[in-house]
C-alpha cells in the first residue's frame, strides 16, 4: 500500500486522518505544520500528501508551491475550514497550484477515501 504524509496542526483531525487511510492499509506519517510536512517528504518516500492549507509556520499553500518544485509528480490533497477566506476561494486557490483534490472540514471518511482513491487508484 501507499505512504501517506497528514500534515495538519490540528491533532485530532490528524488522528481521525490516520485512522482512516491507516484503516485501508496505508502507512501514514504526520506532520503537526508545513515544516515537517516538507522534512517527510524530503526525508521518506512519501506517495501521497494531505494537507491543511492554514497551518502556523509554513501554511499548506506553501508547501504545495515548494512541493512542486522538488517533487512535480507528488499528488496533493488539500482540505480547509475556510477560516480565513470562504472555502470555495480558498480551495480554488489550491487548485491553481496542481492540487489533486479538494475538501472542506468535516469531510466523512467516504469524502477523504474517494479522493484518495483517484490518486491511488490501487488503494
Amino acid at each position: 500500500m501507499a505512504t501517506i504524509c497528514i500534515a495538519d496542526d490540528d491533532i485530532t483531525s490528524r488522528h481521525t486522518l490516520r485512522a482512516i487511510v491507516s484503516g485501508e492499509g496505508h502507512d501514514v506519517v504526520e506532520a503537526s505544520d508545513g515544516a515537517e510536512a516538507l522534512r517527510a517528504v524530503n526525508e521518506r518516500r512519501v506517495d501521497l500528501l494531505l494537507t491543511d492549507i492554514f497551518m502556523p509556520g509554513v501554511e499548506g499553500l506553501e508547501v504545495i508551491r515548494i512541493l512542486r518544485e522538488s517533487h512535480p509528480g507528488l499528488p496533493v490533497i488539500a482540505f480547509t475550514t475556510g477560516s480565513t477566506f470562504t472555502a470555495y476561494e480558498t480551495l480554488n486557490w489550491a487548485r491553481s497550484y496542481g492540487v489533486s483534490g479538494a475538501l472542506t472540514k468535516p469531510f466523512s471518511r467516504e469524502d477523504i477515501l474517494g479522493e484518495v482513491r483517484k490518486v491511488l487508484p490501487r488503494a
